[in-house]
């Protein structure tokens, strides 16, 4: 772990108070996380380990997204998919070029396709009924 930040920003005493209190607030959940976090890395070390472990921050992530209330930015959303199609290695094809119709259905149906994959490896990772749950009813691609 790397030591965490601490100084409050070089302008703070211009900031109005409610952005004071924002940045207050911030710099108190980054130390109570840290502090967490070193605990837990010196206190129960199996479990810190686990926690840190790749496929489990990026199976997590799409969840934590997807159960989010939507507001209209799905930008993190696409980022956090492509980052685990990625990761997870699947075997994409996609017609890039604009081409017309035939190309469109053709595209259409691979990405069905890749929402159906996307879909069966959420299942296929989910341990607990309220993953499932999460991921599959509805799913988010199905309406795309």
């Amino acid at each position: 772990m790397t030591q965490l930040e601490t100084n409050l920003p070089a302008t703070f005493d211009q900031l109005s108070s409610e952005e004071r209190k924002r940045v207050q607030e911030v710099k108190r959940g980054r130390l109570v996380h840290f502090l967490c976090a070193a605990f837990t890395m010196r206190q129960i070390p199996k479990q810190y380990d686990a926690i840190n472990q790749e496929d489990v921050l990026l199976r997590a992530r799409p969840y934590d997204l997807v159960g989010a209330p939507w507001e209209g930015e799905s930008v993190a959303l696409a980022h956090a998919l492509a980052t685990t199609v990625k990761k997870w290695l699947l075997a994409l094809t996609a017609d890039g070029g604009g081409g017309g119709v035939g190309a469109r259905d053709a595209h259409r149906e691979e990405s069905r396709a890749l929402a159906q994959r996307i879909k069966a490896g959420l299942l296929r990772y989910a341990e607990t009924d309220l993953e499932r749950t999460a991921a599959a009813d509805p799913f988010f691609l199905d309406d795309h």
